[in-house]
């Protein structure tokens, strides 16, 4: 994965870099970066939630903390 995460940190900013690292952070246990690339991924591109169905790492993590990607204002993070 180390390979992977040096050549996603050197791309630039966007919706898809951050959600790509959403998803290595969820698959190495690292919940709460995860959920935060996750956010910056939706407050980048909100087109980015469809994606959360569509993999079941960050399909859990929006289920156990209960996230309402409907309405990004309520987050739960907690």
């Amino acid at each position: 994965m180390t390979f992977l995460l040096d050549i996603l940190e050197k791309l630039p900013e966007s919706a898809k870099k951050d959600y790509m690292l959403a998803l290595i952070s969820a698959r190495e246990g690292e919940e709460r970066r995860a959920i935060q690339l996750f956010i910056n991924s939706l407050v980048k591109d909100k087109s980015m939630r469809f994606r959360a169905n569509l993999d079941p790492e960050i399909k859990h993590l929006v289920k156990k903390y209960n996230l309402n990607l409907e309405d990004n204002s309520q987050f739960n993070i907690n």
